[in-house]
């Protein structure tokens, strides 16, 4: 993981298939929890960007200010 915002996590994969992997797997792990005494867990979604990311670094030394 290399950063959060509110709710939200950004994760940074080697390859497309890495991400798809993870995603699948995350979610097959949630949908049994909630099966199961964890299932006052809230729904989530899993979205992948597969295009280019620019990252412009923050004011602050390590900080990242935005990603396009």
């Amino acid at each position: 993981m290399v950063g959060s915002a509110g709710d939200s996590y950004l994760f940074i994969f080697s390859t497309p298939i890495e991400a798809v992997h993870f995603a699948l797997r995350t979610q097959l792990l949630h949908r049994q929890a909630r099966a199961g005494e964890w299932y006052e867990l809230p729904e989530f979604r899993i979205g992948i960007h597969m295009g280019e990311v620019i990252v412009e670094q923050g004011t602050e030394p390590g900080k990242i200010s935005d990603i396009k």
